[in-house]
């Protein structure tokens, strides 16, 4: 099943530090107020700042699975010391079905220093939130067990990138 080198990184693929669920999500527009957060949304491609991660990660890159419209955004953030202002500025959630967005530590800066912005990739979906590599959403996939293994025998990554999986 796929490429022995990319199977064998997601046995290993995972965050340094816990997931943290916050009461707010920042916004698109600006947000919860504060330039500490480091979104990263003026120049989104040569830019660090925090990128989607997860099912809505591999699903702004096409892949085929459900999800919720309304389903809170999951984001890979750079550092710590994000994470510290985040759940500062924006509140921690004390449980996952209160929560405006789940945060975590990338597991390599790569992850949010290399960031595409889908809205110019993909117009007709409107304004979205910076997207990690699609080697990354796929990696995120491979980990959440057999469906997401199921789900990447059918999600080829777009014109321009190529598939290691």
């Amino acid at each position: 099943m796929g490429a022995p080198l990319f199977w064998s990184l997601s046995e290993r693929w995972g965050t340094r530090s816990r997931t943290v669920a916050l009461v707010e999500a920042p916004t698109l527009h600006g947000n919860a107020g504060s330039p500490q957060l480091g979104l990263g949304l003026d120049a989104i491609e040569g830019t660090v700042g925090w990128t989607l991660r997860g099912d809505q990660a591999a699903a702004a890159w096409g892949a085929p699975l459900p999800l919720q419209g309304d389903s809170p955004p999951d984001f890979y953030l750079p550092d710590d010391r994000t994470l510290r202002i985040a759940r500062q500025l924006c509140g921690e959630a004390h449980t996952y079905a209160n929560r405006g967005a789940t945060v975590t530590v990338a597991p390599t800066r790569w992850v949010v220093a290399h960031r595409f912005d889908l809205s110019k990739r993909r117009p007709e979906r409107g304004i979205m939130w910076p997207a990690p590599h699609p080697v990354v959403a796929a990696l995120d996939l491979a980990r959440s067990g057999a469906r997401g293994r199921a789900i990447l025998e059918d999600f080829d990554p777009p014109p321009g990138f190529h598939r290691v999986w």
